[in-house]
C-alpha cells in the first residue's frame, strides 16, 4: 500500500467481510458491521480533535485504530488514508510549526472528510 494513487483504492470492497462470513458466520459479520458503523465515526471525530489540538501521538493512535477497523470492514481507501495520516503523525514533532508534514496531514484529513460518508454508506448496504 501507499505507492498507488488514493483513487485506485475502492471505497468499499466486500471481500474481507465475505471471507469472514465463510470462516466464522454471517451473524459475526453483521455484528462487526454494526459496531464499525457506530465506532468509525466516533473514532474519526477523535482523530479530528487530536488534529485540532496538534496532539500527534493521539492522532497517530486514532489513525492506527481507524486503519485497522477500515481494513477489517472492507474500506480500503479509508484504510490507506489512515495509514498515510498515521505516518504523518509519526513524523511530526509535537513542538513543530506548520511543516510540510503538517500540510500533508491537513490534505489527507480533508480527503478523508470527503470519503468517510460514502464509504460508511457503502458499508451500511453490505448484505453479506
Amino acid at each position: 500500500m501507499g505507492s498507488l494513487p488514493l483513487s485506485s483504492y475502492a471505497l468499499f470492497d466486500p471481500a474481507p467481510l465475505d471471507q469472514m462470513a465463510r470462516d466464522v458466520d454471517t451473524a459475526t459479520v453483521s455484528q462487526l458491521v454494526a459496531t464499525a458503523l457506530r465506532d468509525i465515526p466516533r473514532r474519526y471525530a477523535e482523530l479530528l480533535k487530536s488534529w485540532e489540538e496538534k496532539n500527534w501521538p493521539e492522532m497517530h493512535r486514532h489513525a492506527h485504530s481507524l486503519k485497522g477497523a477500515a481494513g477489517s470492514c472492507g474500506l480500503p481507501r479509508v484504510a490507506e488514508l489512515m495509514r498515510q495520516i498515521e505516518h504523518c503523525a509519526q513524523q511530526q514533532a509535537p513542538e513543530a510549526e506548520q511543516t510540510d508534514v503538517e500540510k500533508r496531514a491537513a490534505h489527507l484529513l480533508a480527503e478523508a472528510a470527503g470519503i468517510m460518508l460514502p464509504s460508511l454508506t457503502a458499508l451500511r448496504g453490505y448484505g453479506g
